[in-house]
């Protein structure tokens, strides 16, 4: 178990050290430079650790550490909640092996998102909690508590614990009557108190972030549903992989069936099917990220080895499923195996025909050239004026990613941060010059710019190619004059 943990966490850190630090991540990055108690987009945990991992370097492999550690502690907390609910080394081991071989978790545990704190945490729920639950013990319930409160403050899908708890604790007859004692108050109330500092942040802010998250939670597309859902279930096919996908299906499908005699089986299904049937559910609505029902899968990881074992054993009745399960069981490593291997193989040199604008592992490249250009003329606007101009783009992650890569990390902005750069106080100077940095696609942008300088003008380009192909293009303006007001965070 510790051998097979520690060659993950080495292949993921030694792979991360390889390739420049993407948009987003670097987005994660000026959290850590610039420590709040929250943020627009999400809770700070991602912030904090990458604080942490970046007090000696900047390094795309410390900026990535975290990720990496957590994705080991998430193999451990998957294997001894095995044992404790399951009593197999077998499956216990197992879990760890398909987890680790599944593509949405091995990447992961290489680039830099909340979702890999969120991971390690609903997983150390889940231990903590299943013991509060045998034991009732006030000081399980706090703990349990507290890794609810951090799991928050990775993100904040990680809400479903409540319900998935809730389901479990009414679903298993002999636990109900915890409904009416303290430890589940106690356990709520450790959380709250963890989780405060969000809330202190967000009522400073005009509640932006919760607003955010409702919006976005309540968003109605539903006249697109042909074409959100199933790219939804064809994400979750892919990033999970085929075999491995469809034997959680069986094992889900198998287990509603089993799980009226079986705490264990009950205990999986509560923390999985309500949250992959949320998100299935709101795909007929709107467009669902892959990567955002991850921590639904993190029971049915522990279900797959067990359904494998009991067929094995002859002890579930089901002809055509013992013969289709095994092929599905062993096909899932072999598979990963394969498709990660292809995807890293492919991100590091890149050689399948994919188009660009399917290609993810594009998001991976450029950042680092783009950066040169505008050092370049930065270089040429100091020789000109004495003075280094700001740089500015349109998004975000382009804000963040020019922060990153730039020489001398000079603080850089987004265009109407609509309170995203909150934590950046000191804005450029009223008649300062500044760069503009936007993808050609959206060069329409310049538009809303000019009326804060006195002028505009492109100064240059960067087109980036990779394996044949142009994956990102870019305009440089030079803005004189600036008049003010298009950094501020109210607007």
């Amino acid at each position: 178990m510790l051998f097979l943990s520690l060659s993950f966490f080495l292949l993921k850190l030694s792979f991360s050290s390889f390739v420049a630090v993407s948009v987003d991540e670097c987005y994660y990055w000026d959290w850590g430079k610039n420590i709040q108690m929250s943020y627009l987009d999400h809770p700070p945990m991602i912030g904090y650790l990458i604080a942490l991992s970046t007090f000696f370097s900047d390094a795309s492999t410390f900026v990535r550490l975290p990720v990496a550690l957590f994705s080991a502690g998430v193999s451990f907390l998957l294997y001894f909640l095995s044992l404790r609910l399951f009593s197999s080394s077998f499956a216990a081991l197992a879990t760890v092996l398909l987890s680790n071989l599944c593509l949405l978790f091995f990447i992961g545990g290489i680039i830099t998102t909340p979702d890999t704190p969120l991971l390690f945490f609903w997983s150390l729920f889940m231990l903590l909690f299943l013991r509060s639950v045998k034991e009732n013990t006030p000081h399980l319930w706090v703990g349990a508590g507290l890794a609810l409160g951090c799991a928050l403050l990775s993100k904040y899908t990680a809400i479903f614990l409540l319900p998935c708890a809730m389901i479990f604790l009414l679903w298993e007859k002999e636990s109900r009557p915890l409904f009416f004692k303290a430890g589940p108050f106690l356990m709520a109330f450790s959380a709250f108190l963890l989780f405060l500092p969000v809330v202190v942040w967000n009522v400073q802010n005009g509640f932006v972030s919760f607003n955010k998250q409702v919006q976005h939670g309540f968003a109605d597309h539903s006249s697109l549903w042909y074409r959100y859902a199933p790219e939804f279930l064809g994400s979750q096919v892919g990033l999970i992989t085929p075999f491995l996908f469809f034997a959680m299906v069986f094992a889900a499908w198998y287990g509603v069936k089993l799980c009226r005699a079986s705490f264990a089986w009950k205990f999986c299904l509560s923390f999985s099917l309500p949250v992959l049937l949320f998100f299935m559910a709101k795909s007929f609505t709107q467009r669902i990220e892959g990567n955002w029902a991850a921590m639904g899968y993190i029971g049915l990881f522990l279900l797959v080895p067990v359904m494998y074992l009991m067929l094995k054993e002859g002890r579930v009745k089901v002809p055509w499923l013992k013969k289709v399960y095994p092929a599905c069981f062993w096909g899932s490593a072999v598979s990963g195996i394969l498709l990660i291997g292809l995807v890293l193989s492919h991100a590091l040199y890149p050689y399948l025909p994919l188009p660009a604008k399917i290609d993810v592992t594009k998001r991976l490249y450029g950042a680092e050239s783009l950066a040169v250009t505008v050092d370049i003329q930065r270089e040429k606007e100091m020789i000109r004026t004495g003075k280094d101009p700001f740089v500015f783009a349109l998004t975000h992650q382009y804000a963040s990613s020019l922060f990153y890569h730039l020489k001398g990390h000079p603080r850089t902005y987004e265009s109407f941060p609509h309170k995203r750069y909150s934590y950046v106080t000191e804005h450029p100077a009223i008649g300062s010059n500044g760069l503009y940095v936007v993808e050609m696609k959206r060069d329409w942008s310049v538009q809303q710019v000019v009326p804060y300088f006195n002028s505009v003008k492109k100064v240059a380009e960067k087109r980036i190619v990779r394996n044949g192909q142009e994956i990102w293009s870019y305009n440089i303006y030079l803005c004189v004059g600036y008049k003010g007001g298009l950094f501020d965070n109210s607007n």
